[in-house]
């Protein structure tokens, strides 16, 4: 199919009339020609469409497959969505693959356009999916990425697919960057850097009553309180009839920020959008089987049409904010900066209170790249003719600074993290286990293909750490060394397809071997998988709660495997892993989500983050005892998996395997003598629906016949 033809099914399918200044100079470098591009250009500049032509291009025009990652799960299934609405009429099957770490899923054969995320689609690699011989173009979502912790991700996968398909096309798509044409040349790439976006950026800082604008003139912001001015700028927003966002510095000053513009939206809105409200409010209250303090302060601020958006919120919460405000229902979102970099949720004016956020090393300021993400959402191209990102500060020496730094300043350049020791060593163990590097020279040669090697030129020092990791690697029995060749063990190949870092796997099995025979301890068995680097961060413990935390080590040490002061010695972040412990310990004792959120100040969003991670880490234990032949480890862990991941003690297990009952409701039958599914087949429905509800007691019913 000719391109004007393809360039017509994807116009048609947006109802655009043409292609903007970034699409047509994509195109004309070679887009339909199957070259590769680095298209470095704003926030809403259309690169998404172009990803949409070079697919469509490919998928009518050759029998290969599509792959589309990006950096986030959430930004991942809005573009799924997008994709498969857009194009499934034209036979076109879009899939989406973001969750089991462990698997080929060999159904992803029979798509046609397959979305994921950077480590999904790695580990679809590292599992040897036959489909990925058969990728005809290859698009990278937000390459920037690179110079941040997942770059060295980014950096392999796409280095281990072109070397399994040579004439695959790839289109990388950037923020702007200053040296984005040293990523092209890397890739053998034409080069689109523009910075055009169909919605002009102002950006300004308000000092004094007055927003200075980079290009436009001064604005007076009227009945400015000089002791809250970000108060003044909502007014001044919600007069205009306008949205904004609020970027704040953590998630309590997101919280606290939005219950304040609460107070100033809820004299706005509507009767019809007050009704509304209600509804979204009530839904995202009862998002948990029990609400907490921040599901009933979220739902209060929903009710006056504004709302936050932090890590903190579960998937359920997030959506039903993101929706409201797409709306227009919810006027202002006071967000934490992750939201800059994930869902696309564009704002006539983004308002940025503070450019500095507290790290261990104090308050530091931010990247640039980071305040010009979150510039980037200000502007709604069917509505705005300009968007306004407005900085806020009371001190000229700051406002200075911001000018130079910020408004007139230009984002860092992107440098590669390949030579990171631990990351160096879970890729080339993975290298190794996926037949990439089969012997010395073939592993420098693939290291060699790297953005690493195309922009540091010397390899001597990755080579270094290179020979370190080999002896490593063969000392923990995962790879055979005999002269030059290279060869993966059976455990070497499993602790790649599960996704560990090979010391933490090596720490794993260690301890796995020597709890095998002794008494079960249940806070040392979750001690063993909150230990591992894969859960860092882990739980701060503040300066304030440290002879807490240490005195609960002291009377809970016979539980563990080790002696919790020679481990606190030896381990500075001790006291932050059994802090982990100590709140997971909590929960599969069944204590609420409230109780967490008081006692450990984890909110449910960032509890489930933290709970999906130990489910992993805890099923990689189960499947290494298994290769091992460790019974007793892998029996505790698949038990101990299963409390995890419902927050249950163990006598409710036999009930929780129904579908339909979760902790609340598990609880509540044992509690009534109901334990077991066959305790609940005996009993009649009415008595059940007394406990129940009536419709949920049908169901169960059902579930337990079935």
């Amino acid at each position: 199919m000719d391109k004007e033809k393809i360039a017509d099914i994807v116009l048609s399918a947006h109802k655009f009339e043409g292609f903007n200044p970034v699409q047509l100079q994509a195109i004309k470098k070679g887009l339909f020609e199957g070259k590769n591009l680095v298209v470095s250009a704003p926030t809403a500049s259309g690169k998404t469409l172009l990803c949409e032509l070079a697919a469509i291009n490919t998928l009518l025009n050759t029998d290969k497959k599509v792959v589309y990652t990006g950096p986030l799960k959430a930004l991942a299934s809005e573009h799924y969505e997008t994709f498969k609405d857009l194009y499934s009429r034209k036979n076109i099957k879009v899939n989406l693959s973001i969750g089991d770490k462990d698997s080929a899923e060999p159904w992803l054969e029979r798509a046609d356009w397959i979305v994921s995320t950077y480590e999904k689609l790695d580990s679809l690699i590292r599992h040897r999916a036959t489909w990925l011989h058969n990728v005809g173009l290859l698009v990278v979502d937000e390459i920037h990425t690179l110079d941040t912790d997942r770059g060295p991700t980014v950096e392999i996968l796409i280095t281990k697919l072109r070397k399994m398909n040579p004439k695959m096309q790839i289109l990388a798509l950037s923020a702007t960057i200053p040296n984005s044409e040293e990523i092209a040349k890397w890739l053998e790439a034409e080069h689109v850097h523009s910075t055009w976006r169909p919605v002009k950026l102002s950006k300004g800082i308000l000092m004094d009553a007055v927003i200075k604008f980079d290009n436009k003139e001064e604005v007076y912001v009227s009945g400015l309180k000089p002791e809250d001015e970000s108060r003044s700028l909502i007014e001044d927003t919600l007069r205009k009839s306008k949205q904004a966002v609020i970027f704040r510095n953590s998630r309590r000053n997101a919280q606290s920020s939005a219950k304040k513009t609460a107070l100033l939206t809820g004299r706005r809105i509507t009767p019809e959008e007050k009704a509304k409200l209600d509804e979204m409010a009530d839904k995202a209250l009862n998002a948990l089987d029990n609400p907490t303090s921040q599901c009933k302060m979220l739902a209060d601020c929903i009710r006056n049409g504004s709302a936050f958006h932090t890590a903190g919120l579960v998937d359920k919460q997030r959506k039903i904010v993101e929706e409201g405000f797409k709306k227009g229902l919810i006027k202002i979102i006071s967000a934490t900066p992750t939201l800059a970099a994930g869902v696309n949720l564009p704002s006539a004016r983004i308002i940025i209170p503070e450019l500095r956020r507290y790290t261990k090393e104090g308050m530091v300021w931010i990247p640039v790249g980071e305040y010009l993400q979150m510039c980037g959402r200000a502007g709604r191209p069917q509505y705005d003719k300009d968007g306004e990102a407005i900085c806020i500060t009371s001190s000229t020496e700051q406002f200075d600074h911001i000018w130079k730094a910020y408004v007139e300043g230009e984002p860092e350049e992107v440098f590669s993290k390949l030579g990171m020791e631990p990351v160096l060593r879970t890729h080339i163990l993975a290298a190794i286990a996926t037949g990439f590097a089969m012997d010395i020279d073939g592993l420098k040669s693939f290291l060699g293909s790297t953005f690493y090697a195309k922009q540091f030129h010397s390899m001597n020092e990755i080579y270094y750490i290179m020979e370190r990791i080999l002896r490593d690697l063969e000392s923990w029995g995962f790879i055979e060394q005999n002269k030059e060749a290279l060869k993966p063990t059976r455990l070497g190949m499993r602790v790649s397809e599960l996704y560990l870092d090979p010391s933490s796997a090596y720490d794993l099995i260690n301890d796995l071997k020597k709890t095998e025979k002794e008494p079960r301890k249940e806070l040392g068995d979750l001690f063993i998988y909150t230990s591992l680097n894969e859960n860092a961060p882990w739980l701060r413990v503040s300066s304030k709660d440290e002879s807490r935390i240490w005195e609960g080590a002291y009377e809970t040490g016979k539980e563990l495997y080790i002696d919790p002061v020679t481990a606190g010695f030896g381990d500075y972040k001790f006291l932050d892993k059994f802090k982990l412990s100590l709140m997971l310990r909590d929960w599969i004792h069944e204590k609420s989500e409230e109780y967490i959120l008081e006692n450990y100040n984890v909110a449910p969003g960032i509890l489930r983050a933290h709970l999906l991670n130990i489910d992993w880490l805890i099923y990689a234990g189960e499947e290494l005892s298994k290769l091992i032949e460790l019974k007793e480890s892998g029996t505790r862990a698949k038990e101990l998996r299963i409390r995890v991941k419902y927050g249950i003690n163990k006598e409710l297990m036999p009930l929780i395997i129904i579908k339909g009952i979760g902790r609340v409701r598990a609880r509540k039958l044992y509690d009534n003598g109901v334990r077991t599914p066959v305790g609940i087949r005996n009993m009649a429905t009415e008595d059940l629906a007394k406990l129940l509800g009536k419709k949920t007691a049908e169901k169960i019913k059902q579930e337990v016949d079935v």
